[in-house]
């Protein structure tokens, strides 16, 4: 959680205006730092053992076609880059005029 809901929490002046009655106001906020830090600790190691204990991956299996070096990393990028929704987007945008026509190079090459 954010760190203003911290300072809201602890601030007897937000405290005492929107949280508590009349008659319950306190000079000290709802929450002090210790209590902050071990409540989200507590919800931390919660959802990671929650994690840890019911939710299962997938084993990556690299195929043939996954070649994992860095050449094979920017071929896999430009083939990302020419795909029909990319070039669609690109189009629209004219962002860049190197990627649309590489990407009008393949539509009338697929046409």
């Amino acid at each position: 959680m954010s760190f203003t809901i911290f300072l809201a929490l602890n601030s007897p002046e937000f405290c005492n205006t929107y949280l508590r009655s009349t008659q319950d106001a306190s000079p000290y906020g709802m929450i002090e730092v210790g209590q902050y830090m071990q409540l989200w600790a507590g919800l931390y190691l919660a959802l990671t053992l929650w994690l840890l204990l019911f939710k299962k991956e997938q084993r990556f299996v690299p195929s043939a076609e996954d070649d994992l070096s860095i050449s094979g990393v920017y071929r896999m990028i430009w083939r990302v880059i020419k795909l029909p929704s990319t070039c669609a987007s690109l189009d629209r945008a004219r962002r860049s005029t190197a990627l649309t026509s590489v990407c009008a190079r393949r539509q009338t090459c697929e046409t």
